[in-house]
């Protein structure tokens, strides 16, 4: 609550003040706006400026400084009156808003017991730009090429450092400040070169640790070998051979030959009737591909019951050699199995022989 008292009490004591500022407010009702005009020209001065807006007549308040002008009024005339002062070097007047009229109290430094302006300082330092602004301006507008700016070399600290010495080593007034000052840069440079030294040495480092482990991974990629890879043998797949299929060879088609289409041709040409000229060539064009036609499907006939014949034979003869094959296999084995059962006859009869010879001797004895 004291907060809120305390405002409403300056509010109160601003209030005549800002009255007796010789600030108008409007009788319309109208909301009004303030702007600066900053001249930053070399053909129009601020005092030129202000003869401009005096003379244009608007009900404006005006307040003439030392960068240009402060204007506070409508939105209607305040705009009216910048327009005939930019006009004067529009690439070189230029505008910004501000949020306080001209005279106010909580800007004015007459209630602020004196002191710079607030916001003077980026003011300034904004108009010293607005020459190198207007210039851009005036060569665009000139349609002049652009180019890249030189900037000059921004100098290294050492070099500056240089500079101070030599500067204070001239002047002999003060020779033990130099002292001081050349000892403190000697010990700087000192530093500084340690510490590149310091870098370059782990930059090498760095380097042959690198170079170190590409070799030992080439080294350890040649030596390791890969597993031996285990060959499992398949089970030999029994081969079951399949009796021979029996090939009937279809009779093969007759050929039609062009005496054939020749007479089917001249059948169909008979039946009908004779017609005019135009109808009798049509029948003849019908008639020649009627030949071509059944010329093609007679050499296509033949052409197929030759590969079907020729298929059937190449499968009777390998039909003939498996089963001759497997005839002199058979008997192979019945001959084998008949030497074994005579040797095991023979061999039978010689044991028996040999039993009744030990049988008579053994009597006789």
């Amino acid at each position: 609550m004291s907060s809120e008292i305390s405002k409403q009490e300056s509010a109160e004591k601003a209030a005549p003040a800002f009255r007796n500022k010789n600030v108008k407010k409007p009788l319309s009702g109208q909301k009004e706006i303030t702007k600066i005009v900053a001249v930053s020209s070399d053909k129009v001065l601020p005092a030129d400026a202000a003869q401009a807006a005096y003379a244009s007549g608007y009900p404006v308040t005006l307040k003439e400084t030392c960068y240009g002008l402060v204007l506070t009024g409508t939105e209607e005339n305040v705009n009216a009156v910048v327009k005939i002062v930019q006009d004067l070097d529009k690439n070189h007047i230029f505008v910004k808003d501000r949020g306080f009229p001209a005279g106010d109290p909580r800007r004015c430094r007459a209630t602020r017991n004196g002191g710079q302006r607030p916001g003077f300082y980026t003011l300034h330092e904004e108009i010293s730009k607005m020459g190198t602004v207007g210039d851009a301006l005036d060569n665009y507008e000139a349609g002049v090429e652009k180019t890249e700016a030189e900037w000059p070399n921004r100098p290294s600290s050492f070099k500056i450092e240089d500079y101070i010495t030599d500067e204070i080593g001239k002047s002999k007034k003060k020779p033990e400040m130099a002292k001081v000052v050349v000892d403190r840069i000697a010990a700087k440079k000192e530093a500084a070169q340690m510490k590149a030294d310091a870098e370059n040495a782990s930059a090498k480092k760095t380097v042959s640790e690198t170079e170190t482990k590409k070799k030992a991974a080439k080294a350890a990629t040649k030596t390791t070998t890969k597993p031996a890879v285990k060959t499992t043998t398949k089970p030999a797949v029994k081969t079951t051979t399949k009796p021979a299929v029996k090939t009937t060879a279809k009779p093969a088609a007759k050929a039609t030959t062009k005496s054939a289409a020749k007479a089917t041709a001249k059948k169909t040409t008979a039946k009908k009737p004779a017609a005019k000229t135009a109808t009798t060539k049509t029948a003849s064009e019908k008639a020649a591909s009627t030949k071509t036609t059944a010329a093609k499907t007679a050499s296509e006939k033949a052409a197929s019951t030759k590969t079907t014949a020729a298929k059937t034979a190449a499968a009777k003869t390998a039909a003939a050699k498996t089963s001759a094959k497997k005839t002199s296999a058979e008997k192979q084995t019945a001959e084998k199995k008949t030497t074994q059962k005579t040797t095991a006859k023979t061999t039978n009869t010689t044991n028996t022989t040999k039993t009744t010879a030990e049988k008579t001797t053994a009597k006789k004895k």
